[in-house]
């Protein structure tokens, strides 16, 4: 339903845009995106979360629907508050062991 507008403008991007344009995209490698993801999630936990929780309900809703993106942001909510717990509790033996 939402796909067919989506692809029509993409198409119209493409024919539209000159193609030196196209030459000049900068690559970009999952490794380094995985490593900014990553050092952003160390130094700012509670928005990583936030952000995975909002990126999983987007998902749901063009993937699923309504209810799916409800699950998503739930569940996507439930591991980020584990996650965060785990590394509290690694934290916290890492000083005990260190006192």
């Amino acid at each position: 339903m939402i796909w067919g507008p989506v692809l029509l403008l993409v198409g119209a991007l493409v024919i539209m845009l000159p193609v030196k344009w196209l030459g000049t995209v900068p690559r970009v490698s999952v490794v380094a995106v995985g490593q900014r993801v990553a050092a952003y999630a160390g130094a700012a936990p509670r928005q990583a979360v936030a952000g995975g929780i909002a990126v999983a309900a987007v998902l749901g809703l063009l993937l699923g629907g309504p209810v799916a993106a409800v699950i998503g942001g739930a569940y996507a909510g439930l591991g980020g508050r584990a996650l965060r717990r785990r590394a509290t509790r690694r934290r916290a033996a890492v000083e005990r062991a260190a006192a």
